[in-house]
């Protein structure tokens, strides 16, 4: 697995024992299956969607789920993509040196709602866990994740999902598993903090280097989510994300939502983006606990630029074309 030498991950013993992470994880995706590409078996880790479990089920031949997947629970305009997007004797090669892909589908599993909201948005995705001695990919995470909200250009409050499935806590307990689905996560996120709105603490989860350095293991939270704008933000994004990361006002701006999120340009360069997710609320509904977690999206950023230039090319175009520049594949 890569980047384990710039991060700082927590032992499996002592993340097993402190369930946050987990919990915070299963507020991120909706599903999340551990995949060994060596026997081509899967393990479910945890799902919040009883619909989705009912069809892929605990364990078993991981590409015949994803086929099943594929065909029966999305929306058929979208099977194909979805068929090629999962077949795993190409996913290495697909892959490459990217962390994670992702595919944007349409669910077929959710009826109408008599009109609330009747397209149903998801993202599938693949997360590299780790590598044999040759680099060929070894284990991966397989997750699911809504993104209604995105697609609507905002973050109103996301459906409520189902009672988080208990043997999630149950296959996270063996320790090698674990520190695999740790580490798969931690090549995703560069930063991931717990913090606690009622002590006004923060404790560090992992975190890459630099911004280890900068903001170090645990301390205040107000004073690390102020130091963390003003050390990492360009200027020209720097007054969104101080009001984004205002300790005061963070409870009520999470409210009841399952997420915030805001995106800056670094000032060491790219595009990342920084989501406060809640962990705990009490009874009155105040958000006791929340996640911080910082995520590299210069890559996706790129891809979009590029999208929204092919539209823009195309208007006066019968058609246009973009070409793979390793296969020399052109794509209409």
């Amino acid at each position: 697995m890569r980047g384990n030498s710039e991060s700082s991950v927590p032992e499996a013993k002592e993340m097993t024992e402190n369930r946050i992470l987990p919990e915070a994880l299963s507020k991120i995706y909706s599903s999340i299956y551990y995949i060994d590409m060596v026997t081509g078996k899967f393990t479910k880790l945890s799902t919040v969607d009883n619909l989705v479990d009912s069809h892929i089920g605990e364990t078993g031949d991981a590409q015949d789920r994803l086929n099943h997947f594929s065909r029966k629970m999305i929306l058929p305009e979208y099977t194909d993509e979805i068929l090629a997007f999962t077949n795993l004797s190409t996913l290495d090669k697909r892959m490459g040196k990217r962390l994670i892909i992702s595919k944007n589908y349409q669910s077929s599993l959710y009826p109408d709602r008599d009109g609330d909201n009747p397209v149903i948005w998801r993202q599938c995705s693949f997360i590299e866990g780790d590598r044999d001695a040759s680099g060929r990919l070894a284990h991966v995470l397989f997750v699911t994740q809504s993104i209604n909200e995105v697609k609507a250009g905002e973050l109103a409050e996301q459906k409520k999902l189902y009672e988080t499935n208990e043997n999630l806590t149950t296959l996270l307990a063996e320790e090698k598993e674990y520190t695999a689905i740790i580490g798969a996560m931690s090549s995703v996120y560069f930063g991931l903090y717990y913090i606690d709105l009622e002590k006004n603490t923060f404790q560090e989860l992992f975190s890459r280097d630099k911004i280890h350095h900068t903001l170090g293991e645990k301390g205040n939270a107000r004073e690390a989510l102020n130091q963390l704008a003003n050390e990492l933000v360009k200027d020209a994004y720097l007054p969104a994300m101080l009001q984004f990361t205002d300790y005061d006002t963070l409870d009520e701006r999470i409210g009841k939502k399952s997420i915030i999120v805001q995106e800056y340009a670094a000032k060491t360069g790219g595009w990342t983006q920084c989501t406060f997710i809640p962990v705990e609320r009490a009874k009155n509904g105040r958000n006791r606990s929340v996640m911080c977690t910082l995520r590299w999206i210069t890559a996706e950023k790129e891809v979009e630029s590029q999208e929204n230039l092919i539209q823009a090319l195309a208007i006066p175009y019968d058609n246009i074309y973009t070409v793979n520049p390793d296969s020399r594949e052109a794509i209409c």
